[in-house]
C-alpha cells in the first residue's frame, strides 16, 4: 500500500515538473516578445493547451 502511494506521488511530482517546465518556457517566450503585445496571445493559448494536457 505504501509502495503504491509512493509511486502515485512520484507520478504526480513528474506531472507537476512537466507543467512547471512548460510554464517556464511559455514565460520566457512571453518575456522575449514583451515588446510585441499582439504576439502574446498565441503563446498564452499554448500555455493553456499545455496545462490541459
Amino acid at each position: 500500500c505504501f509502495a503504491e502511494l509512493l509511486i502515485c506521488f512520484a507520478e504526480l511530482l513528474i506531472c507537476f515538473a512537466e507543467s512547471f517546465v512548460c510554464f517556464a518556457e511559455s514565460f520566457v517566450c512571453l518575456f522575449l516578445h514583451a515588446t510585441e503585445v499582439f504576439d502574446q496571445s498565441p503563446n498564452f493559448f499554448e500555455l493553456l493547451i499545455c496545462f490541459a494536457e
